[in-house]
């Protein structure tokens, strides 16, 4: 996979936010310790750093164990990503993200939970305020709580998933944006923003099933002229 041929050719390679590719029950342990499978799991993939992990989609049902009192937590994930894109500036490396929002469960309800409480740890004893982001809740005195009222504000006060959650995701692609700018790695990053299906019937060969919406920025790779290559895919195999 990709993961592997990177590591391989000595990049830094790091995973950060939803998983969601692992069927939990074959990696589980005799201790029943899910999460530690999982991550162990993404490591024997290729990826050497994993962090603010969430083993599968949130579930309200109460049948996860490993998710007991988490939720969303998108300053955390891309707190996250900044320190990988921070700390490996020296060096070729390879960063795959994935939000947990706007997938529910209820990203409303979870904008009231702490952003301390991460799936590394409950944080609450050891900080006063939250994950220092910029272009999120830097802005707010690294206060969580102040950010995320900014955000149902842009949301016009909405309880939906959608714009919650797109807002909140936006606002962390900014700031992972904003850290290649400030460690002078943007131009010479390729970023590859895509979904993982279409929005609707994804499990159909319908228009909604198999189109997704795709963006690429490399401005040292990709000249300003438009340009087709059909290399991609025939060659990463």
């Amino acid at each position: 996979n990709i993961a592997q041929t990177f590591k391989g050719a000595g990049y830094e390679t790091g995973m950060v936010g939803k998983w969601h590719l692992t069927k939990n029950n074959l990696v589980t342990g005799d201790d029943g310790d899910v999460y530690g499978g999982v991550k162990a799991e993404i490591e024997r993939c290729g990826f050497m750093d994993v962090e603010a992990m969430y083993p599968d989609n949130l579930d309200e049902s109460g049948n996860q164990a490993w998710s007991t009192g988490l939720s969303h937590n998108m300053e955390y994930v891309a707190y996250k990503a900044v320190e990988f894109i921070t700390d490996n500036a020296a060096k070729d490396w390879f960063l795959y993200v994935n939000p947990t929002v706007p997938h529910g469960p209820g990203v409303e309800d979870a904008m009231d939970v702490d952003c301390r409480i991460t799936t590394d740890g409950d944080f609450t004893t050891h900080m006063e305020n939250g994950w220092s982001v910029e272009g999120m809740t830097a802005e707010f005195g690294d206060n969580c709580t102040a950010y995320r009222e900014d955000v149902k504000e842009r949301a016009s006060q909405s309880d939906s998933n959608d714009d919650l959650g797109a807002i909140w995701v936006d606002d962390a692609i900014g700031a992972i944006y904003q850290a290649l700018n400030n460690t002078n790695q943007l131009g010479d990053t390729l970023i590859l923003f895509q979904l993982d299906h279409g929005k609707a019937e994804k499990d159909k060969i319908w228009e909604g099933g198999i189109r997704i919406p795709q963006f690429i920025h490399y401005p040292d790779g990709i000249a300003d002229t438009p340009r087709d290559w059909s290399g991609l895919v025939s060659t990463i195999g």
